[in-house]
């Protein structure tokens, strides 16, 4: 605890200096986001063993990576989840400690780092993710027939050409110098594994900069037209957020090949498991998460799924080929069942299922149904055969009937909480997660349910 206290000091008093970690805050965070192009983030407890045990190592990378990159570049942060970091721990959606993120341009990537912690290891991975992923060309053929140096014409192109099988965002600019260049380099940073960037500067591509430095969007094949991005290019948000759009999609499928990469982006699954065929069903899941619930984007990952590849997780949830489409939420702990897919019509249903596993409301009440609409009594009840007291629990709860959510009646449940049924209740659990076998090992983590035991 001592150790873990100074530690603590030593971040607060030598914060502001470059090369070692800075706290950072709700108060301070766009400020810390802002001030270099990459931030490193750790999300650490004070309670949680491995979290001390990586100050050290965090300390020390950070006075090492200092001397290879300024400030401008790069810097190592801290959150501290358990004090005045708290908010920013939920605002990322962090449940395991610690853990480690990298921000660009001030927007969170989606995979977590999970290698190893050593100075070493986090060298190579930042310096991986210093690259610079743009290919520049000067000449409109280049992207037809790859990029040479040196004003080679033959011989083979150190970049390849444009695939057209991918997709492709090219960017024009007057130099690599401009501040819309730079936002373009920090994009292509976070989204190189979902598009390919290029940018084109110089004299030979001035009429493609007629109205000003501009970036297009290249779909995946042939005779899919470019779109065009028609906002303001120096609002790095606005055009992050249509280049985001066009290189993710909102709802990805997922299969047995992307499985593990698309779990170690460490959000939960919103999953729609439908028949293939089933397009309908697809298009109105992708609708309903555009207007309602696009906002939890950065907290869950929407998926789709084959149900005849993925029969077994809707075995586990109760479900089969035949019940499709259905919906459900994998945490990474528990499976949770949305009720039924029409209900997703429903204004607002489907996004408060998304709150409901946020907030834990998911896993209480898969155990104690409903949430009651008055609070749990506990009543006394005396018998006349025996002289001892007897607790019940009187739960009031209000159900629908039916179909017509309009018809409900009040039903009393009591339960004698030391009966058998009471305790066969608490040990229930909701389905376990089928997908957190793709996972990488949580060895190297406290996770929050150990200190929280009303776990998402």
């Amino acid at each position: 605890m001592k150790l873990t206290l100074l530690s603590t000091l030593v971040y607060q008093i030598i914060a502001n200096e470059h090369g070692t970690p800075i706290i950072m805050t709700e108060d301070n965070e766009g400020t810390v986001l802002s001030e270099s192009e990459v931030v490193f983030v750790s999300f650490v407890a004070e309670w949680c063993h491995f979290s001390r045990m990586l100050t050290p190592v965090w300390n020390e990378a950070a006075k090492a990576l200092a001397k290879t990159y300024p400030k401008e570049k790069l810097s190592l942060a801290v959150v501290q989840t358990d004090k005045q970091g708290a908010s920013l721990g939920q605002k990322y959606a962090v449940n395991k400690f610690p853990t480690m993120k990298l921000f660009r341009g001030g927007k969170v990537t989606k995979k977590e780092y999970r290698g190893m912690r050593t100075v070493e290891a986090f060298s190579m991975y930042l310096s991986d993710q210093l690259r610079n992923v743009v290919n520049v060309f000067e000449n409109e053929s280049d992207l037809v027939n790859g990029i040479n140096t040196n004003g080679m014409t033959v011989g083979k192109p150190i970049v390849a050409p444009l695939d057209q099988n991918r997709k492709n965002v090219v960017g024009y600019f007057e130099n690599t110098e401009s501040q819309n260049y730079k936002n373009f380099e920090s994009m292509a940073g976070n989204l190189k594994d979902d598009c390919r960037f290029w940018a084109g500067v110089g004299p030979n591509l001035a009429q493609e900069r007629l109205s000003g430095d501009n970036i297009v969007f290249k779909p995946e094949g042939h005779n899919s037209p470019d779109q065009v991005f028609m906002g303001d290019i120096s609002n790095y948000d606005l055009t992050y957020n249509w280049v985001h759009e066009k290189c993710v999609p909102l709802v990805r499928e997922i299969t047995f090949q992307n499985g593990e990469e698309l779990t170690e982006e460490g959000l939960p699954f919103v999953i729609l498991f439908h028949k293939m065929e089933d397009s309908k069903s697809l298009q109105d899941f992708t609708r309903v998460i555009e207007t309602e619930t696009k906002h939890q984007r950065e907290k869950v990952n929407f998926l789709h799924a084959d149900c005849h590849k993925f029969s077994h997780p809707l075995f586990h949830l109760g479900k089969g080929v035949n019940d499709c489409p259905v919906i459900a939420i994998d945490s990474f702990k528990h499976m949770y069942n949305f009720p039924k897919f029409t209900d997703i019509f429903m204004p607002g249903k489907f996004n408060q299922f998304i709150e409901d596993l946020h907030s834990g409301k998911l896993h209480r009440e898969f155990h104690n149904g409903p949430d009651p609409t008055q609070p749990p009594q506990i009543g006394e009840i005396k018998t006349s055969e025996e002289p001892t007291t007897t607790k019940i629990k009187i739960e009031v709860v209000k159900r629908d009937i039916g179909e017509d959510p309009n018809k409900a009646k009040l039903i009393v449940k009591k339960t004698d909480e030391n009966s058998e049924e009471a305790e066969n209740d608490k040990k229930k659990q909701p389905p376990e997660s089928q997908f957190k076998k793709l996972k990488p090992s949580e060895l190297q983590y406290s996770i929050l349910k150990k200190k929280f035991d009303d776990e998402l």
